[in-house]
């Protein structure tokens, strides 16, 4: 170190942040990636090599020895070892990056110089190996290289090294200005936007290149001093005791300095834009689309590397003892759980409060389960404000639509589209063949300009429709969990939307079945009393008028049938089956007194003020479910009760309301034992308890306290 405490504070904590952020990179990148491709472990190695170099870097900086230090020595050696190794990474990561490799792409014109390259780096470490021409970090820091084979009259290693580098660097930024088509649309989209950050690295690297050149030939060219000083005193202006040269010793030996803080600096930056463009677009990775996860942790990685590098470096600038540093680091540690805990607490709620239109209830099924005379536009009104949160709060994009296709085409009517006023998909992509994992895929249609992605979603019965996105808001990329979320809600919406479908579908078939049952139990009134009747009595009439026990017994039987018709006429409602209009507890107290009174001996009705105040806060839905449920109890009753002992069949409905509407029809007929021998008993039960279930309703029924049978139906009133 130089001795000055505010240069090598900033000098130690760039070395430390560095070989952090490196060492995280590899890791992060190998245990991260799709695929552990060949090109993937070479990016990790050189992320491992540069945190090594920096380690290094870093241990001789700290070092509290002198340069004959073996300990020294060694690191000097070992810190050269990565420097040899990087550039040719780096030529083969861009290559990587590029496309290298692929049939026919313009990078072929790249393996002779790759070869070369090999060679050299292979030649440089093989002469650096037998020869032992590296100076031991002694000799280097008192510019003593009397031993070492000259070329140009510098060191040998010092005029090929810079060559070999720049070199390097100078076919990266071939590759990287003239790359090979993508093979994907997605590919070529992450290419594209990673591409400027990737040259900006390489821009940095020749910059430093340069750097480095310069300054192993300045300390190949300059003269060593007679005496054993260092280079690097305790303290940089200390040269006192330097020979005639000591001024160009004074010179280079500021020089050295200040190159090392802006190659440290300069390679910072370096490591920025490499990161940046792999966790923003991952083009290293293999994924489709990027990770905001990832982004999350690279910040996070950054900030503990420049906090962990500012206050070790400062602890090691100042020469403190190392149970202080150990106490600094973890001060340090504890602060930075502490704030990483702390940002994902608040993450995790913004997430969550993002999410909330998607896991609140939407209440579709109520706003789509509507009467046909309440019309169709309010029907999609809570499918079109949660697909709305979708596109603007998580998407954040331009335009989008949710189309069915499948099973689901013939039940959803109409795509839901974003902006509202943005026009429907005329056509869908060919989404047939895919695997069921596909996340997304490019769309290109001349004819839909607006939409560049398109979202597979699938259900039980495979693909059930897709999702149609444009344009990201600012041009940026979606993320792989944004994807994620968005297929599960579109697919949630379907399903929503055509269950609700199906719902309304069944009460309609009700309605209908009520109309059907009115038609057939006014057109049976009819011909009994126009056709039936008249011809009987018209038959009873002439057999009279004939003797004999063969016409008295035909008569008997026309008479018997005569008086069965005459019944069932009788037992026919007076008048047509009541249909809910809005009045609930009127609309119950008329099915009970007026149309089902005959089936029984006697009934009652009874409701309490509160039921009738809470009725009336029904919603139409509901409380067409409820009647009509209550009328199927009621009907069940009367066709399955049966008197016993000639005891008077009764019926008693009582309603009462607290935090819900509860409806209780009680009987004293037979019970189970009655619909035992009826082959359709509990389907009509069975159809009203799912509506019931639809609305956030119950029907329960079992026996009576002392017989029959006792019905409860349950409603919410809120």
């Amino acid at each position: 170190m130089t001795g000055l405490f505010w240069f090598d504070w900033p000098l130690l904590a760039l070395s430390l942040t560095n070989g952090i952020v490196l060492l995280w990179l590899g890791l992060m990148v190998l245990l991260n990636t799709e695929r552990r491709t060949p090109g993937v472990a070479l990016l990790a190695l050189a992320a491992w090599l540069g945190s090594a170099f920096f380690a290094a870097h870093t241990a001789i900086l700290a070092s509290g020895e002198g340069p004959a230090s073996a300990a020294l020595n060694l690191w000097w050696e070992v810190g050269w070892l990565p420097l040899l190794a990087l550039p040719l990474a780096w030529y083969g990561i861009v290559l990587w990056y590029g496309g290298f490799g692929a049939a026919g792409n313009s990078l072929a014109r790249h393996r002779w110089p790759l070869a070369g390259l090999i060679v050299a780096v292979v030649g440089l470490a093989v002469a650096l190996i037998v020869t032992a021409d590296l100076p031991t970090f002694l000799d280097a820091v008192n510019l003593r290289f009397g031993r070492v084979t000259t070329l140009f009259g510098a060191p040998w290693f010092f005029v090929l090294y810079p060559v070999y580098m720049l070199a390097s660097l100078g076919f990266s930024l071939d590759a990287l200005v003239h790359p090979a088509p993508a093979p994907t649309v997605q590919r070529a989209q992450a290419r594209s936007r990673a591409r400027p950050w990737l040259l900006a690295a390489n821009v940095l690297l020749l910059i430093v290149g340069v750097l480095v050149a310069v300054i192993l030939l300045w300390v190949a060219r300059t003269p060593g001093p007679v005496t054993t000083n260092e280079l690097f005193g305790r303290t940089l202006p200390a040269l006192d005791l330097w020979t005639a040269d000591a001024d160009s010793a004074r010179r280079l030996a500021l020089g050295i300095a200040w190159t090392d803080l802006l190659v440290a600096a300069l390679l910072a930056g370096v490591i920025v834009c490499i990161s940046y463009a792999l966790v923003q677009y991952e083009v290293f990775s293999g994924r489709v689309l990027p990770r905001h996860a990832l982004r999350r942790h690279w910040r996070e990685a950054w900030l503990l590397a420049i906090g962990y590098g500012v206050v070790v470096g400062a602890a090691l600038a100042a020469g403190l003892r190392p149970v202080y540093s150990l106490l600094l680091t973890a001060l340090l540690m504890t602060l930075f759980f502490a704030l990483l805990g702390w940002r994902t607490l608040a993450v995790q709620t913004a997430f969550v409060r993002r999410l909330q239109p998607f896991v609140v209830s939407t209440h579709l099924v109520e706003e789509l389960i509507t009467p046909a005379n309440r019309g169709t536009e309010s029907d999609v009104r809570d499918a079109r404000a949660t697909f709305a949160a979708l596109c603007n709060e998580v998407l954040q994009t331009d335009y989008a639509a949710l189309a069915p296709a499948g099973a689901l085409a013939a039940l959803v009517a109409q795509p839901l589209v974003y902006p509202p006023h943005a026009a429907a998909p005329t056509t869908l992509p060919q989404l047939a063949g895919l695997p069921a994992d596909t996340l997304v895929i490019p769309v290109q249609d001349p004819a839909q300009p607006d939409v560049a992605w398109a979202v597979p979603l699938h259900g039980g019965q495979g693909l059930i429709g897709v999702l149609l996105l444009g344009g990201r808001h600012g041009d940026a990329l979606y993320t792989e969990e944004e994807i994620a979320i968005a297929r599960a809600a579109g697919e949630r919406l379907l399903d929503l939307l055509a269950a609700a479908a199906l719902a309304r579908r069944l009460l309609d078939l009700t309605r209908t079945q009520w109309a059907e049952s009115q038609v057939a139990d006014r057109q049976l009134r009819r011909v009994l009393h126009d056709e039936v009747l008249p011809d009987l009595h018209a038959a009873l009439i002439l057999l009279g008028q004939r003797d004999g026990a063969a016409t008295t017994e035909a008569g008997q039987l026309l008479a018997a049938a005569h008086r069965q018709a005459a019944d069932l006429l009788r037992a026919l409602p007076a008048r047509p089956p009541i249909r809910p209009q809005g009045q609930l507890l009127e609309e119950l107290r008329r099915l009970v007194e007026e149309e089902m009174a005959s089936h029984f001996d006697a009934v009652t009705f009874a409701a309490t003020a509160a039921a009738a105040s809470a009725a009336g806060r029904l919603s139409a839905l509901r409380a067409e479910v409820t009647f009509y449920a209550v009328r199927e109890v009621v009907r069940n009753a009367a066709r399955h009760g049966c008197r016993r002992d000639d005891t008077a069949l009764t019926l008693h409905v009582t309603v009462k309301a607290d935090a819900d509407l509860v409806i209780t029809v009680e009987d004293n007929g037979m019970g189970s034992e009655g619909a035992a021998n009826d082959a359709g008993a509990g389907q009509g039960l069975a159809l009203h308890t799912g509506m019931l279930a639809v609305v956030g309703g119950a029907l329960t029924v079992a026996p009576a306290s002392a017989r029959g049978v006792n019905a409860t139906i349950q409603v919410p009133i809120t």
